[in-house]
């Protein structure tokens, strides 16, 4: 089974003699001799890109991982203040 992410919708890419037995789903790249064999599951439900060929597998990071932002800090409750009871 080939699916898209439900996560993210990018859906897997296939090329050279790569095939699948088992479930790829999300953003990942089979390449040259990839092979998922039946009950074997790869789901990326991330903004990375999963490579896998038939030797090995890398990860390509999505640009965004890498630009920094500032923390925002938590907004802080205000204290409960019970009304119309005596101390």
């Amino acid at each position: 089974m080939v699916l898209d992410s439900p996560d993210t919708g990018r859906a897997p890419i296939l090329s050279g003699t790569s095939a699948v037995y088992g479930r790829v789903c999300g953003d990942v790249h089979l390449t040259d001799t990839a092979l998922i064999i039946s009950g074997e599951e790869i789901c990326n439900d991330s903004l990375d890109t999963l490579v896998m060929d038939g030797k090995g597998r890398s990860v390509i990071r999505d640009p965004s991982r890498d630009e920094l932002a500032p923390q925002e800090p938590e907004p802080q409750q205000k204290g409960h203040k019970e009304r119309g009871q005596s101390r």
